[in-house]
């Protein structure tokens, strides 16, 4: 169980910052749980979230994984 709590956490800092840190308020009232439970779900947001912040540059395919994260299908 630590091995896979480590693993998911540049995944949950990539989710706070993109859901809930103080500087992000297009989320504010929706809390974190239920985009944890889709995060979860999904191999590709995990990825995408664990990317998060790594670099200035952002390709098309990981805007579509985000966009698809927030909108959905």
């Amino acid at each position: 169980m630590p091995e896979m709590a480590e693993s998911l956490r540049p995944v949950l800092l990539g989710l706070h910052a993109f859901t809930g840190c103080d500087s992000t308020s297009a989320f504010r009232g929706k809390g974190e749980v239920i985009p944890i439970r889709i995060l979860l779900k999904s191999e590709k947001f995990k990825k995408a979230f664990s990317l998060l912040g790594s670099s200035w540059k952002v390709n098309d395919s990981f805007l579509e994984v985000m966009e698809l994260f927030v909108c959905g299908p």
